[in-house]
């Protein structure tokens, strides 16, 4: 069985030549030429790609005009590889959401719901029943993630 991860949204076509504008979703680059990923069910080879601000513009092989993809408009994007994270203290953000979280003195925290992305780096949105908290994931808060809890080290008025 194959497990497929969600990398991406089919925003809109471009063109006339079978150009989909892609949001990417994915904490890893996912999108390269010659990789394969699913729409659908259909597995596309990716032929080319090119950026345009926060989204990419992709071509599929064997998909050459507007009419080829206009049913790709509004799709989700998966891919089936494996990712392998080498690198001591890199998380794959996906992983982090539904994680528990504690402070350094073991008092409940929430949830992780969602992490964002923001130009200093990303955030941990962290809900308990109608508080939400935005955490740095940053060394200077975030003090150990384990398989099952993330430790944060508070500080004043980081907490609601």
């Amino acid at each position: 069985m194959l497990m497929m991860q969600k990398i991406g949204r089919v925003i809109n076509t471009h063109g006339v030549r079978g150009e989909l504008k892609i949001k990417p979703e994915t904490d890893f680059d996912r999108f390269e030429e010659g990789k394969e990923v699913y729409i659908k069910g259909i597995k596309l080879k990716i032929k080319s790609i090119r950026d345009q601000q926060q989204m990419l513009l992709i071509v599929f092989e064997n998909y050459g005009s507007l009419n080829d993809v206009m049913t790709f408009k509004g799709q989700d994007v998966f891919t089936d590889e494996a990712y392998e994270i080498t690198e001591e203290d890199t998380y794959h953000f996906l992983e982090l959401i539904g994680l528990k979280v504690y402070t350094d003195t073991n008092d409940y925290v929430g949830v992780v719901t969602d992490v964002l992305e923001v130009p200093q780096g990303h955030l941990l949105e962290i809900k308990n029943n109608d508080n939400k908290n935005l955490v740095p994931f940053r060394k200077e808060f975030v003090s150990d993630v384990t398989n099952d809890k993330i430790i944060i080290k508070p500080i004043e008025g980081l907490l609601k």
